[in-house]
């Protein structure tokens, strides 16, 4: 007989096919081994009723099972099974060589529902993930107290830093003076109006003559030795120029327009004397680090908010100069004896805090310097001071009477929990001191507050601006309140203010303060400031500060300034000093000016003959 699958011959004894292995039929069962046709192998579709497809669903079992040769072949064409109701209630079935329809079945039916739980397990770890790190404050403001809210406030307000940001600025440019070098210039110019107002204040002194005065100077530190120079040029022509060195032990200056010799001035000598130069210098990285200040302040702020309680919430409107912003209100009142117990705290904590004595020791140890007995006190004296200090803080407080004494807080805070605004009252049955502060956004307007009441008195800075990106203006004032008599003393008209900068040495600014004549009203002289203003203007290239008269500048001072890491500095190698603390030191070096050459020069430039005359009348005299 003939292989059903491959056609070849094969014996009646054979089962199974020599050639190609499949099993062999007897005649009567021929029919069943024939090749079977299907229009789509991949896919056998049934129809089951109600029941069936239930049964399906859960897990049971199909009623449809195709015949074996149907599987050898539709294992060619599509490995794989699959299950899924289609609508009008059929289910389309694959299969594999692999298991039976019913295995398949039972395996596949669970699928739906474990991935439904991964995609709700996913969406809930994402929605935890957004409430922890990006949604806490909606979910603090939610479901915690208004007392537990408002500590999470006071403390994200603290740890924001850009809260630090101007003092971490003025750390950090503090801390490398003694490696950086600086280039600066100071240019003066005046208008002819200003020419006329000093020839009238100095008593008729001409200066028609005066156009501009440059100063220069050079500034560098390295490995604790230092090299500064200044020139001087009226009109762009040379004026003086002063040279100076120091190393570990000694100070050296010369003039160069005068003498090429240097005189020295021991580090010793002028500790004796009241300047501790070393000391002085290391005072600049004396400065606690943004995050050991940060750490402090936060010490201290957990202490205090430890006796905050009842604290109250609210939705309110916060107005300032006109711009009003939805906000929070948290606000609490502490009594005589809670202000009591919160000040004898902060007083214990300071008395056992360590960190900050050590801040205040390393501060006075650089700033007096090892060898300060000559300024008549020392670091211990210091720190002896500082210690009875907190002592007989401790004890006034058990002893003071803060009956009938309140103190009340407002904070207000915007969606995203950042402080916009403070009320501050601290009273008692005599008087009354109230702080406020509000910066309110509306779209672009914004509102700025600032004001300080004493029983009635106060003091305001306000006013109303717009922000473009991190950049403000508009206009405000400070406006001087007395029993309701309100006085305007300054106006300050702001083109530009970047906030994002405040503070720092890259700050971009250009305003204009205007005295008012309520400054003259107010205070007693200064009604000759009325009609001035101030124009400040700053960048990252240079700053301008200018005295206006109206419009029109009397006085413009230009600076520049270019920061560099500091090279290796090398004294003079044939620098021969004499020594000031030697009898006749300062004598002898004077001795050694050129006068005649450096009245020359100055001849040559603008200066008034009488005040070269002059000049040269000193010098001989110190010369003789």
């Amino acid at each position: 007989m003939k292989c059903a699958n491959c056609g070849s011959e094969v014996s009646d004894d054979n089962k199974f096919c020599p050639n190609c292995g499949d099993k062999m039929v007897s005649s009567g069962n021929e029919s069943q081994s024939s090749p079977v046709e299907l229009s789509k192998p991949a896919d056998t579709t049934v129809n089951l009723d109600s029941s069936e497809t239930e049964s399906l669903l859960q897990g049971g079992e199909s009623t449809v099972t195709p015949a074996q040769p149907e599987v050898n072949n539709i294992s060619q064409g599509n490995p794989g099974f699959a299950s899924n109701p289609q609508t009008g209630g059929q289910t389309q079935s694959t299969m594999n060589t692999t298991g039976t329809n019913e295995q398949d079945v039972k395996k596949k039916s669970k699928a739906p529902l474990f991935i439904g739980l991964g995609i709700v397990l996913v969406a809930l770890v994402a929605i935890i993930g957004v409430a922890i790190f990006a949604g806490q404050n909606f979910f603090k403001r939610t479901f915690s107290s208004a007392t537990d809210y408002y500590k999470y406030v006071e403390k994200k307000n603290v740890n924001n830093n850009n809260n630090w940001k101007a003092y971490d600025s003025y750390v950090k440019r503090l801390s490398t003076i003694n490696s950086s070098k600086y280039t600066q210039n100071l240019s003066i110019e005046l208008s002819d109006d200003a020419k006329d107002l000093m020839e009238t204040f100095s008593g008729g002194t001409d200066f028609s003559w005066f156009e501009k005065l440059d100063m220069n100077m050079e500034f560098a530190a390295k490995d604790n030795n230092y090299e500064a120079s200044i020139s001087s040029k009226i009109n762009d022509k040379d004026v003086v120029s002063f040279k100076a060195y120091a190393d570990d032990e000694n100070f050296y200056l010369t003039i160069p327009d005068l003498t090429d010799e240097y005189i020295k001035v021991s580090k010793e000598y002028l500790t004796d004397n009241g300047f501790d130069f070393d000391a002085y210098m290391s005072s600049y990285e004396s400065l606690p680090s943004k995050d050991k200040l940060k750490s402090l302040t936060k010490n201290y702020l957990n202490v205090y908010l430890k006796n905050i309680s009842k604290v109250k919430k609210e939705k309110v409107k916060l107005e300032a100069s006109g711009v009003t912003q939805s906000a929070y209100k948290l606000s609490y009142t502490l009594e005589d004896d809670k202000i009591k117990e919160m000040f004898k705290a902060l007083a214990e904590e300071a008395s056992d805090d360590k960190e900050l004595r050590e801040v205040i020791r390393d501060f006075a140890e650089v700033s007096m310097g090892a060898n300060s007995a000559g300024l008549g006190t020392t670091v211990d004296d210091i720190m002896d001071d500082y210690d009875s200090l907190l002592e007989e803080m401790t004890d006034s407080i058990d002893d003071a009477d803060f009956d009938g004494l309140t103190f009340t807080m407002a904070v207000y805070v915007d969606n995203s929990g950042n402080i916009i605004g403070r009320d501050i009252n601290f009273s008692n049955d005599e008087s009354e001191i109230v702080v406020n502060y509000a910066f309110t956004k509306k779209g672009k307007d914004v509102g700025i507050l600032y004001a300080y009441d004493y029983d009635g008195s106060s003091v305001k800075f306000s006013g109303k601006g717009k922000l473009s990106g991190a950049n403000l203006s508009g206009e405000f004032s400070l406006v001087q309140d007395d029993d309701g008599d309100e006085t305007t003393l300054l106006v300050v008209d702001v083109e530009k203010l970047n906030l994002a900068k405040f503070g720092t040495e890259n700050q971009e600014m250009a305003l204009t303060v205007k005295a008012e004549d309520g400054l003259g009203d107010a205070y007693y002289g200064m009604d000759m400031f009325s009609g001035y203003a101030l124009r400040l203007e700053a960048d990252k290239s240079k700053s301008v500060v200018a005295i206006l008269d109206g419009e029109d500048p009397l006085v413009t001072i230009t600076g520049t300034e270019k920061k560099e890491a500091a090279k290796k500095i090398s004294l003079p190698k044939k620098m021969d000093p004499y020594d000031i603390e030697d009898d006749n030191g300062a004598s002898d070096w004077v001795a050694t000016f050129d006068t005649e050459k450096f009245i020359e020069q100055l001849r040559d430039t603008d200066l008034p003959s009488d005040w070269v005359d002059s000049i040269e009348s000193s010098l001989e005299f110190m010369i003789d």
